[in-house]
């Protein structure tokens, strides 16, 4: 992407990922050739049933599971949803949540009148509270019907000790259904481990270099759900709605690329969030690091501080409204984080633009021209 002020890099891949080209691939066929309906009966039916049976096997493999544990999803949101309220609506009970959940979890619980955990500065659910909060829910005589923890937090990125958390759901709220977000995870984690400790997870393909519109559930042998969507009894009776054939087989290529180069480009984005620190978000100004400094993936560098309120209750100074930032309330700044990372067109030297106070603030360095008052990288 190029612009004024020359050669961009995107560096929001928490947000979305762009498509590998193996998903692509994957997905053409089933766009313009095999295009049936893979719930007929006949033979082009049974072929694009084969391609998601195929997909369904691969994507098991890759996330440790039984083939038939996982569900195609339309999404995190839909993953989330369908874990919150269909264990609600199948089991009755409370709902329990950390505080800095993904709204998709939170405003399900919120909705629901459950529980909610504080958390702390770093993003990292408070263990201690959540056995409290599930002991507490239990001397009132409730059950719990589902605890929702994320693995990786999508504002700071700090990766939560899931078998931790697991041991205290386990020891205290037994038959709950115990639900992790992992829609962050799968790019920088053995997602594996989520899922061996977990009983439903969700996934979203779209931050793993897969199609928007896709995600992946995995809901354990012997665990159910009141299905979220009713109809023609796809992914056995648990999601309802025609296959997205196209969509299915590219996440399945694009989550097995994922986990094959996983390892290197751990590496390669550790390094370049190094240079990206060290060489130019030092130097912006009230621009802290925020999550934990071990225990945080690699795709995580800087933004606004957070706090927490009275309660104890994690709240960020300012909550991304990527779906619906082009209809804020009045009187609410747009605050980001960081925005791009750039090569001045007439010196090469690399400029980092930042936000502060709402105002975006270039950052030169090491450019002689802009020292020299020559040009403005505006």
């Amino acid at each position: 992407m190029t612009s004024s002020v020359g050669r961009l890099a995107y560096l929001d891949h928490a947000a979305t990922t762009p498509m590998r080209e193996s998903a692509i691939a994957a997905m053409a066929p089933y766009l313009a050739e095999h295009y049936a309906n893979p719930s007929g009966s006949h033979r082009f039916s049974r072929m694009a049933r084969t391609a998601i049976d195929e997909a369904r096997d691969d994507v098991a493999d890759v996330l440790g599971c039984a083939p038939g544990e996982v569900v195609f999803t339309s999404g995190g949101t839909e993953g989330d949803n369908a874990a919150v309220f269909g264990a609600v609506r199948r089991h009755g009970g409370v709902a329990v949540c950390s505080a800095v959940e993904h709204h998709a979890v939170l405003h399900c619980v919120e909705h629901l009148h459950g529980e909610v955990v504080a958390a702390d500065r770093f993003g990292l659910i408070d263990i201690a509270a959540l056995k409290q909060t599930l002991e507490r829910v239990a001397q009132r005589g409730e059950r719990v019907a589902v605890v929702s923890v994320m693995a990786v937090n999508n504002e700071v990125g700090t990766i939560t000790p899931m078998r931790d958390v697991a041991r205290v759901v386990r020891g205290s709220a037994e038959h709950a259904v115990f639900h992790s977000d992992a829609v962050q995870a799968a790019c920088w984690l053995d997602v594996r481990d989520i899922v061996a400790v977990t009983d439903v997870v969700s996934f979203s393909a779209h931050k793993f270099g897969g199609p928007k519109g896709m995600g992946v559930m995995v809901v354990k042998k012997g665990v159910t759900l009141e299905p979220l969507i009713m109809g023609g009894g796809q992914e056995r009776d648990r999601r309802s709605g025609t296959s997205n054939v196209a969509g299915i087989v590219a996440t399945a290529a694009a989550l097995r690329e994922t986990v094959t180069t996983r390892e290197a480009e751990v590496v390669r984005v550790a390094e370049l969030k190094r240079l990206l620190i060290e060489g130019h978000l030092l130097a912006a100004p009230r621009c802290p690091r925020n999550g934990a400094r071990v225990g945080r993936h690699r795709n995580s560098a800087f933004g606004p501080e957070h706090r927490l309120d009275g309660a104890g209750r994690g709240t960020p100074v300012f909550r991304r409204r990527r779906e619906r930032s082009a209809a804020l309330p009045p009187g609410r700044s747009r605050r980001l984080r960081f925005c791009s990372l750039g090569l001045c067109e007439r010196c090469n030297g690399t400029i980092a633009r930042v936000a502060s106070d709402g105002r975006a603030v270039t950052i030169r360095k090491g450019c002689a021209a802009a020292e020299s008052g020559a040009h403005h990288h505006e």
